[in-house]
């Protein structure tokens, strides 16, 4: 994964820098798989127009899903997956897993706001979700304020990020596919598994496939969790190290 991650981060600065013709500060953004939310924050954080990052990264899960859904229904059939099971009420939430979400919120608020970074905490002390209404009720204040950049914009903005975003899709799912192909021939990995851990798509959706086809969900799961958490934290750090070298030349 540390391998796929650097990769991809090259591959994709290249690509939105030298096709898409944007600067490099948002071209490195716009690359890294990570986030929607967390990429556009640390953009704005280092006063980069979130605008083109967004658009690339919402383009980015959304033709990730599309695609993947659609090559993988080719090979075999998909089964309808409920993900009621898997949702958390309000109401269902114990007052001790209530208080633990909390406190690990406001911990990982405390540690972003003296470190810079944000990140989650993986303590073991709660095997609660947040519950859905709540995580819906955050997603749409993000997005709100993420489309409210947007009000004014001509249609061809969406339209040439859309091509833009198509483009390094595309090479993002063949590196996923030429890493699926090492891991088949080295650990006998299956090569499904192996794509599905590897798109940069959102962690859920691409969760939902591997489970609608039986794959390994754990492990899917894990990769995908490795690169969401490995760009979140290394991401920035990198991008201070390259504005710092290249500021003294």
């Amino acid at each position: 994964m540390p391998l796929f991650v650097i990769l991809a981060a090259v591959i994709g600065t290249i690509y939105y820098e030298r096709v898409a013709g944007y600067s490099r500060e948002e071209a490195y953004f716009c690359a890294l798989p990570g986030g929607l939310h967390i990429m556009t924050l640390y953009a704005e954080e280092r006063g980069i127009d979130i605008r083109r990052v967004a658009l690339a990264h919402s383009l980015r899960i959304t033709f990730v899903v599309i695609l993947t859904t659609v090559v993988t229904s080719t090979v075999v059939d998909l089964p309808t997956v409920s993900v009621e099971d898997a949702t958390v009420h309000i109401d269902e939430l114990t007052a001790t897993d209530a208080i633990v979400l909390t406190l690990l919120g406001l911990l990982g608020w405390v540690i972003g706001r003296a470190t810079g970074l944000a990140g989650a905490n993986v303590m073991g002390l709660v095997s609660a979700r947040p519950p859905v209404e709540l995580v819906i009720a955050a997603q749409t204040i993000l997005g709100a304020n993420i489309g409210a950049r947007f009000v004014g914009e001509k249609i061809e903005v969406l339209t040439r990020a859309m091509r833009h975003a198509l483009g390094h899709v595309s090479l993002m799912l063949c590196l996923a596919a030429t890493f699926a192909l090492l891991l088949n021939q080295a650990f006998d990995l299956p090569i499904l598994t192996g794509m599905l851990s590897f798109a940069p798509g959102g962690m859920s959706e691409i969760g939902l496939i591997a489970l609608a086809l039986g794959l390994d969900v754990g492990f899917v799961a894990t990769i995908q969790l490795s690169r969401l958490m490995s760009i979140n934290v290394f991401g920035p750090i990198v991008y201070r190290q390259i504005s710092a070298l290249l500021s003294k030349k």
